[in-house]
């Protein structure tokens, strides 16, 4: 059976290590995320949106999202202890963006790319994403995406349909964040699938 967890380590060690890659992307993101400044017609606008949200307005019924609420829940508890601070927002994006370049890592990895261009990658693409600040929604399906394609990659090495089943959870994370982009990572274990 072929080895499913990146950086050929024991399942601890590579836990451990994509944790520690994980931990160290969200600094990273956030750090440029504040020095980015403040968007103020995205992120500014989530920021009240949230806000408004947890002083007890409806979300769909007294504030207006065009989205899934996943992002919103998310940022909601950042917003009720920050309270309406814009440091709220970019800590769930930073997040986010961790996420998008660890699963980046994993999934270059099970593809066969080295452990060396694969975190270069996941680094070159969580700066790049950083530069430019935005509600949380983009990113979290993008994050919920990218950890599809990794499932599915690690599914189709060990057929383990556990695997599977994590791709399918991955795909409803991005469909709760932004129905467009989970519409695109629900097909990615239907297009990856051997015929």
């Amino acid at each position: 059976m072929a080895q499913c967890p990146p950086f050929h380590a024991g399942a601890l060690g590579a836990t451990l290590r994509v944790a520690g890659l994980a931990a160290g992307l969200f600094f990273v993101a956030l750090a440029q995320l504040a020095l980015a400044g403040v968007n103020h017609g995205d992120e500014a606008w989530f920021l009240a949106l949230t806000s408004r949200v947890v002083r007890g307005d409806v979300l769909y019924r007294d504030v207006f999202f065009g989205s899934t609420p996943l992002a919103v829940w998310l940022t909601l508890p950042a917003v009720a202890i920050a309270g309406t601070e814009i440091i709220a927002v970019k800590a769930i994006v930073a997040f986010a963006l961790a996420a998008q370049g660890t699963g980046l890592v994993v999934a270059a990895v099970l593809a066969g790319l080295s452990e060396r261009w694969a975190l270069l990658l996941g680094l070159a693409v969580t700066v790049f994403a950083a530069r430019y600040p935005s509600a949380a929604y983009t990113p979290l399906a993008v994050a919920g995406a990218v950890w599809t394609a990794a499932a599915t990659l690690a599914y189709l090495r060990t057929h383990a349909p556990v695997l599977l089943a994590a791709a399918g959870a991955c795909a409803g994370v991005a469909m709760a964040a932004k129905y467009t982009v989970g519409i695109v990572a629900l097909l990615i274990p239907v297009v990856a699938a051997p015929r």
